[in-house]
């Protein structure tokens, strides 16, 4: 199981599933790269998102 994080001031954040406050897990280290790829795109920040094993 994988799951998607950043560091936000020193903090580590995870990401949540829509509307809701359960971590969004994968299955598979690719799906969760692709949402990653796909969130660093539309992120200017250097709070960039990384996959995790949990």
């Amino acid at each position: 199981m994988y799951i998607i994080v950043r560091k936000n001031n020193g903090a580590t954040e995870t990401l949540k599933k829509s509307n809701s406050r359960v971590k969004k897990t994968f299955n598979d280290f690719y799906t969760a790269h692709m949402l990653v790829q796909k969130l660093n795109s539309n992120t200017h920040s250097k709070m960039h998102w990384d996959v995790q094993q949990k």
